[in-house]
């Protein structure tokens, strides 16, 4: 004889996810008010040029040599207008006499990056340790 199936009454419990899903956003949302974002840039340990126009003081004055890239691709050697090739002679016979003395490299805003980049490779071939780049007007 064929056995009887009982007819089961019980249902499979429901959840109630409406519930749930409002409960993630209001978590969702007090963590993403909450939180204090971390500022990269104030943790950047990095030296940066002051806008002073008034130059380094008169007793330095003559330790320094300035090299001011200009925009039309040439360059100026302590207020004097010389080439790539003439830079890279006079940088290589001051380190010659004096490699420890600063030099200062002046950009205007017309200055490509290009030749800012030439005047620093130029100047570590020479043998300079002691480089400050400026702004100049």
């Amino acid at each position: 004889m064929p056995r009887k199936r009982k007819k089961n009454d019980m249902r499979a419990g429901e959840l109630n996810l409406t519930a749930m899903i409002d409960m993630a956003f209001q978590l969702l949302s007090f963590f993403v008010i909450t939180v204090a974002p971390v500022e990269v840039v104030t943790h950047l340990k990095a030296n940066s040029v002051s806008a002073d126009t008034r130059g380094p003081p008169k007793e330095m004055s003559s330790s320094i040599l300035r090299i001011k890239v200009l925009s039309d691709g040439n360059y100026a050697w302590n207020g004097r207008g010389i080439n790539k090739d003439s830079l890279a002679t006079m940088l290589n016979e001051s380190a010659h006499l004096d490699n420890k003395q600063t030099v200062l490299v002046l950009c205007t805003l017309q200055s490509s990056h290009r030749n800012l980049i030439e005047v620093l490779d130029l100047c570590k071939k020479a043998g300079f340790t002691d480089l400050s780049l400026g702004s100049a007007e």
